[in-house]
């Protein structure tokens, strides 16, 4: 079954998990976040994982469900914010003055309130689990959950920018631009709201290069991840229960997006150009 991306799967994910029984004696369900660089194929590896996933699990009920480009109409559903804000969230900053202008016209929300909705998002779906989520700092957000599996998709240069062209249908010369100035907004965004290298390995499970591996390869080794990940959680959440252990309350979801990013003055500063 191919993933679909629309509002529609959204609200048909979160209707599944809001009609699923709240059993506190069950383990938590898994999530995986997926950074990708430009070109090195994350939205395909993405939808491949999530048939895998679907279809080599005894009970896939909640669907999983990929969260990309739908992941802002979700945001906007979440917040109740006119449909027509979806196209000022970009995920990168967008230029200070323009961004003031469309703020005091009241054009859409803040850019420090953009990434804390987004975020307050973010961990909803990760505490519901079985979800993929592409991007929007998803790796940072959801780093303390033993249930995220935190996944980098990255290729050379050149392999990516061959698949802009083929894809695409660009010029090397406009596949190269694209590349340089989408990777270039990943890791503005990253370093302006999570102050990290969107690049640094060590704030993933796994890197996977695609100039080695196909698409199909690529979903198998993550979903197989994922599966090992669930055996792990189940084993740790019977002896944790076994032992008696009570869970402590956590903070809400608001507190949780208000550690991950910095404040106001912060994210509309020029410090990051």
């Amino acid at each position: 079954m191919k993933p679909i991306r629309s509002l529609d799967i959204c609200k048909t994910f979160i209707e599944c998990q809001n009609l699923r029984p709240q059993d506190l004696s069950a383990p938590p369900l898994p999530v995986v976040t997926i950074s990708r660089a430009t070109g090195a194929r994350g939205v395909t590896i993405s939808d491949l994982l999530c048939e895998y996933l679907q279809s080599n699990e005894p009970e896939p009920t909640p669907p999983w469900t990929v969260f990309d480009r739908n992941l802002i109409e979700q945001v906007v559903a979440d917040h109740e914010l006119p449909a027509h804000m979806a196209k000022f969230m970009p995920e990168d900053r967008p230029p200070m003055i323009s961004s003031a202008i469309e703020e005091m016209l009241g054009l859409h929300p803040s850019p420090y309130d953009q990434v804390r909705q987004t975020a307050e998002t973010i961990l909803r779906l990760g505490h519901m689990g079985r979800a993929i989520i592409v991007g929007r700092g998803s790796q940072m957000l959801l780093s303390e959950l033993p249930q995220a599996l935190h996944v980098r998709i990255t290729g050379s240069r050149n392999r990516r920018a061959q698949h802009l062209v083929e894809y695409y249908h660009l010029s090397p010369a406009a596949a190269i631009e694209m590349l340089e100035r989408e990777d270039t907004a990943k890791r503005r965004y990253m370093r302006a709201h999570y102050h990290c290298d969107i690049d640094d390995p060590t704030l993933y499970h796994l890197v996977v290069n695609t100039d080695r591996l196909t698409s199909e390869d690529a979903a198998t080794l993550i979903g197989d991840a994922v599966f090992r990940l669930t055996q792990r959680l189940d084993a740790a959440h019977h002896l944790s229960t076994s032992a008696g252990e009570s869970a402590e309350p956590e903070p809400s979801l608001t507190e949780q997006a208000e550690t991950y990013h910095p404040n106001p003055d912060y994210v509309s500063s020029e410090t990051d150009n």
